[in-house]
C-alpha cells in the first residue's frame, strides 16, 4: 500500500476485498471490512 488514505473513504484491499476507512493515523488505518474491523499499515516498506 503506497497510496495516501484518507478516513471515511472506501478502499479496496488486494485480499481482504472492499473496506471502509474509519481512521488513518501515523500510517495506521482502521478500516472495516466484511469480515470485521482490521488494522493495516500503509506506506509499509519491506526490506
Amino acid at each position: 500500500m503506497t497510496a495516501q488514505f484518507e478516513a471515511k473513504k472506501p478502499i479496496q484491499h488486494k485480499i481482504l476485498g472492499w473496506g471502509y476507512v474509519l481512521s488513518n493515523e501515523n500510517d495506521r488505518l482502521e478500516v472495516l471490512f466484511e469480515q470485521g474491523i482490521k488494522m493495516l499499515i500503509s506506506n509499509y516498506k519491506s526490506t
